[in-house]
């Protein structure tokens, strides 16, 4: 149900952001790249939804061998595409690259009688966004915020500084992604905590917390310090103005790492309104 539900908002997803980018003028390059990141987006999708047993039960090795693939074909494929000289469509296109690969590998990682095909039906859609609704709103609240800025620097500004911003943008949401995995092993075991022993959730909150500012403050203060020398590693020289940008981003990751740990303990105590204001307030 879940697997169906999150294919078929995915897919509307993807038809919108095509609309929006052929309503925005963009150049049919980009559209094209649109369309084949949504596709791309929908296999991802299916992929991190059909690995779920593998998150509920602890098994945090696979789980993280499965997201470690997924980045190996990405960066694999973009050094071949730019050592081939590829177009910019092209790299759109790796995304669903990424999705079938992880796709193919699902079954290596999760038992036989945890796969299942996608069913959609009005019952279980409702039932699902009754649960999962306020979460996903808030997940969206906080995607959205990084992704307008993004869409505003397009339309507002030159594609040089567009660039600029994106590339700094883009680091700080690969550092958030730290954050999300120590989100998906705490996850399970808050909910657990929230269920049947409170102090026990207290604890782990605390502890959480020390773990989440001394592990964001370090990146951050990391990425301050060394915010040059990163983006020359990651896009050359001519992305070194980027450098400045990245500075005054990283505070960020602080944020990141505190309020993912925090709402994921709102997630597990079941506290979905609460949720979705503070990512509103936010």
């Amino acid at each position: 149900a879940l697997l169906g539900a999150r294919l078929l908002l995915l897919t509307a997803a993807a038809l919108a952001a095509v609309l929006f980018a052929i309503i925005a003028g963009y150049d049919s390059d980009m559209v094209a790249g649109t369309a084949l990141a949504g596709a791309g987006a929908g296999l991802i999708g299916a992929q991190s939804t059909l690995t779920l047993p593998l998150a509920v039960e602890l098994r945090n090795g696979l789980l993280t061998l499965s997201e470690v693939l997924k980045q190996v074909i990405l960066v694999g494929g973009v050094i071949v595409l730019a050592a081939a000289g590829a177009a910019l469509t092209a790299f759109f296109g790796l995304q669903i690259v990424v999705g079938v690969g992880a796709l193919i590998a699902v079954p290596f990682f999760v038992a036989r009688s945890d796969l299942a095909w996608p069913s959609v039906s009005r019952e279980n859609l409702r039932r699902l966004a009754i649960v999962a609704l306020p979460v996903a709103v808030a997940s969206i609240v906080t995607a959205f915020y990084v992704r307008i800025l993004i869409v505003l620097a397009s339309l507002i500004t030159s594609e040089y500084e567009t660039g600029l911003f994106v590339t700094s943008a883009r680091i700080v949401e690969m550092l958030g992604g730290i954050a999300l995995l120590v989100v998906g092993v705490i996850l399970p075991v808050a909910t657990v905590a929230a269920r049947d022993d409170r102090g026990r959730l207290g604890y782990v909150l605390a502890h959480t917390t020390k773990t989440a500012l001394l592990g964001g403050g370090l990146v951050a203060l990391t990425v301050v310090v060394a915010a040059r020398p990163i983006v020359v590693l990651l896009g050359g020289e001519d992305f070194a103005p980027a450098a400045p940008v990245l500075r005054l981003q990283a505070p960020v990751v602080l944020t990141i790492f505190l309020v993912y740990s925090w709402t994921a303990f709102l997630v597990a105590d079941g506290r979905r309104r609460e949720l979705v204001a503070c990512m509103l307030t936010g």
